[in-house]
């Protein structure tokens, strides 16, 4: 199974190799100057036809800029670069997983905060299926010779 928490993160330090990323709260509650922290904030599931679903996420990513920077100034700045940077999410094997949408930006207390969402789809093994078909046929087989005794 896919962890798209995981595959977020790699982007991040695709885009950005010298900040730290976090998806933990840590001890004492200060993170590492600058750096930027990853967490889920919901994800809705919906099933899709032939045993599908789509699975949409929203995500908050927060940026902590330098302690001695100009902080404004910072803020923006890498807003502007993660509107134009952090438009897809990469899969396991470098391939793209999703487009990111929905992105809104905030600053609180001196942290960039981008709220945003993607969304996926996964789809049943053939195998599963044709193992559910199969089923399902023996089962109309049981119930249609039950019926003409």
């Amino acid at each position: 199974m896919l962890d798209v928490t995981k595959q977020i993160v790699i982007t991040v330090q695709r885009l950005f190799p010298e900040l730290a990323v976090y998806t933990e709260s840590m001890s004492g509650g200060k993170f590492e100057e600058p750096s930027i922290f990853v967490r889920r904030i919901s994800l809705s599931v919906k099933p899709l036809m032939q045993g599908g679903r789509q699975q949409n996420y929203s995500f908050e990513l927060s940026y902590f800029p330098p302690p001695d920077s100009q902080i404004n100034e910072e803020l923006d700045k890498m807003a502007e670069v993660l509107t134009a940077s952090l438009v897809t999410v990469d899969g396991e094997n470098n391939d793209k997983l999703a487009r990111i949408t929905n992105r809104e930006f905030s600053i609180v207390d001196d942290v960039l905060h981008l709220i945003f969402d993607l969304t996926t789809y996964s789809h049943e093994t053939i195998d599963k299926l044709d193992q559910s078909l199969e089923i399902k046929q023996l089962l109309n087989r049981r119930n249609d010779g039950k019926k003409s005794n």
